[in-house]
């Protein structure tokens, strides 16, 4: 009894190419978008962390107890920190 090998296909490597490649314009827009993502959770944070009373009012309507908001805000800003 022969046993046989069964060839798979080698997978190709393909280089990217030059018309594919990322534009400086590109690259600064992503940047851009990510700072400002980033600035906004960081602020969000911190007004969590501050509690004004809008914010504490907007949890309130939301359902989240006054004793949560700090929390929430630690959370917040260990995953902005973290990402």
């Amino acid at each position: 009894m022969s046993t046989t090998a069964i060839a798979t296909p080698a997978r190709e490597f393909r280089q990217p190419s030059p018309t594919l490649s990322h534009s400086r314009t590109r690259i600064w827009t992503g940047r851009i978008l990510r700072g400002l993502a980033a600035l906004f959770l960081l602020f969000d944070s911190g007004m969590k962390l501050v509690k004004p009373p809008f914010v504490v009012q907007a949890s309130a309507q939301m359902g989240y107890p006054e004793s949560s908001i700090a929390g929430i805000g630690v959370a917040l800003l260990a995953c902005t920190f973290c990402t």
